[in-house]
């Protein structure tokens, strides 16, 4: 997850990956060619949501909640 600001805007960019982009990673590292093929797909996919207005009151009403439960969520076990 990706939290970024562009002035009066907030933005959140979720990641989703498959094995064979992690494949294709690992062999890059190495020094290996990847191949491709049907069966072998290698993508990293990007969401974004926003803007998210911080002059907006519903938007911050909306985004304050999910900062809260993302904190929580970081903190681990036992913290509520």
């Amino acid at each position: 997850m990706l939290i970024s600001q562009n002035w009066k805007e907030i933005y959140i960019t979720f990641a989703e990956y498959t094995a064979g982009y992690e494949r294709y990673l690992d062999d890059s590292r190495n020094g290996q060619t990847m191949t491709r093929s049907p069966d072998n797909e290698s993508f990293l996919r990007l969401q974004e949501f926003g803007p998210f207005r911080t002059d907006s009151c519903s938007h911050m009403a909306n985004l304050g909640p999910f900062f809260l439960a993302l904190s929580i969520y970081q903190s681990g076990p036992g913290v509520v």
